[in-house]
């Protein structure tokens, strides 16, 4: 990686990423990122199709979510009837971010972000693990430590799925003009679906699902959760 940290890239990217992609972004956009945003609804279409598939699976639960960001998820989980919710994200600014949404929802009594990198994962004592796109962004040994943290848990992750697509390559072509020409090897990753079911069923106790949506483009949804009825019925 050429001149940044995993930690300092998201410390610096996180809350402009999101709001540029879940918000109203900024009049000061670039061009760049100005067509990203528009560009961009099958990651808000990803977030409501997440929280739709979760709700009836995380009553009673111990939820955790992986590579949380400023905690967007964190309010519909818990309103949902989950019993807790840790996330965990490597930039400290999005983790204080997250303490202060949930804190002004009231919530803190049942919600805790804490900075943490994947690669250092302990136990998580959770019942259902779960992450949007942050496997993009993973290596093989850190996929590995997601599983190994806690192989009985249920869990649903979202990823890009490799593929030979129009809007891959654009994504691609985004990637590199935006800052993948700075940051060398710390860009996203697509994965072919095999090798991700294969890790999956190597530490999990249980069958592993892959839910597809048209509206995801080239997203993809790998999980312990029986939902191939639940997606097919979301109603957006």
């Amino acid at each position: 990686m050429v001149g940044v940290s995993p930690k300092d890239f998201w410390d610096s990217k996180i809350l402009q990423w999101e709001e540029n992609r879940y918000g109203a972004g900024s009049k000061q956009d670039s061009w760049l990122e100005t067509l990203a945003k528009r560009s961009s609804g099958s990651l808000r279409f990803r977030m409501s199709l997440i929280g739709y598939l979760l709700k009836e699976h995380v009553v009673g639960k111990r939820v955790v979510e992986l590579g949380c960001g400023s905690g967007l998820m964190a309010e519909g989980i818990i309103q949902a009837g989950a019993v807790s919710y840790l996330g965990i994200d490597i930039s400290s600014i999005a983790v204080d971010e997250a303490k202060k949404r949930i804190e002004k929802a009231g919530l803190s009594h049942k919600a805790s972000f804490k900075e943490g990198d994947i690669s250092a994962l302990s136990h998580l004592q959770g019942d259902l693990i779960f992450s949007l796109g942050l496997f993009d962004w993973l290596n093989e040994e850190q996929l590995k430590s997601v599983f190994v943290a806690d192989p009985a848990a249920d869990f649903l992750h979202s990823f890009a799925e490799k593929r030979n697509c129009p809007t891959q390559l654009l994504h691609r072509l985004y990637v590199h003009l935006a800052y993948g020409h700075r940051t060398g090897n710390y860009k996203p990753h697509y994965f072919r679906t095999s090798e991700l079911v294969t890790l999956a069923e190597r530490y999990h106790q249980g069958p592993v699902y892959v839910l597809r949506h048209k509206r995801l483009s080239f997203g993809a949804i790998i999980t312990s959760l029986p939902l191939l009825d639940r997606i097919s019925q979301f109603p957006y």
